[in-house]
């Protein structure tokens, strides 16, 4: 079942057996602190070190494929919609799942149970698809088309800050890990 714009029901669970996947008590209360300052330190390096990124967004680099400004901004709503149904593909069937929202960022949750591989799948799939792949071809070509691969690749990047902090740890778990709910626990 789907829960548009709210939370799924609260589960239970045995804290002997189950631990949350962020470990640190203060960074689970201030999660969207983290989330917030990773954009900005991601919004600084960026813009550091891609030049000429204003004159992108203002048309102003005779590129040499004509892209209107207004397409450009329906071109990263879109990046919002595929990564969400990015998202989605990975946990699809596999249980419920809430589409729901917090000030600019779309949140989806489950509460199916997913081995470690497919919860790193599910957190990774949209940076890999939307930010490494993008900003990797932007490397390879030489006209200004590379700068709005990077715009890009930058604000997937930006609407994937949580997801960059949940890799982190997803990634620190034992192999034979089992996800829900925010929580954790190793099968036996």
């Amino acid at each position: 079942m789907i829960y548009w714009f709210k939370n799924l029901p609260p589960k239970s669970f045995d804290d002997n057996v189950w631990k949350p996947v962020i470990p640190y008590k203060w960074l689970r209360k201030n999660f969207m602190v983290a989330v917030y300052v990773l954009q900005f330190l991601l919004l600084v390096i960026f813009m550091i070190y891609v030049k000429n990124i204003q004159n992108v967004m203002k048309g102003d680099l005779n590129l040499q494929i004509s892209i209107p400004q207004s397409l450009i901004y329906i071109s990263l709503i879109a990046i919002i919609i595929i990564h969400e149904m990015l998202h989605i593909a990975v946990i699809f069937n596999k249980g419920d799942f809430s589409i729901t929202f917090h000030n600019l960022f779309f949140w989806i949750a489950t509460n199916a149970e997913l081995s470690k591989l497919r919860y790193f799948i599910f957190i990774f799939l949209p940076l890999l698809i939307l930010t490494v792949i993008p900003f990797i071809i932007s490397l390879f070509i030489f006209n200004d088309l590379k700068y709005i691969l990077k715009i890009y690749s930058l604000f997937n990047l930006l609407i994937s800050s949580a997801d960059v902090i949940n890799t982190v740890f997803v990634l620190s778990k034992p192999n034979k890990a089992i996800f829900d709910s925010g929580m954790y626990h190793v099968k036996t």
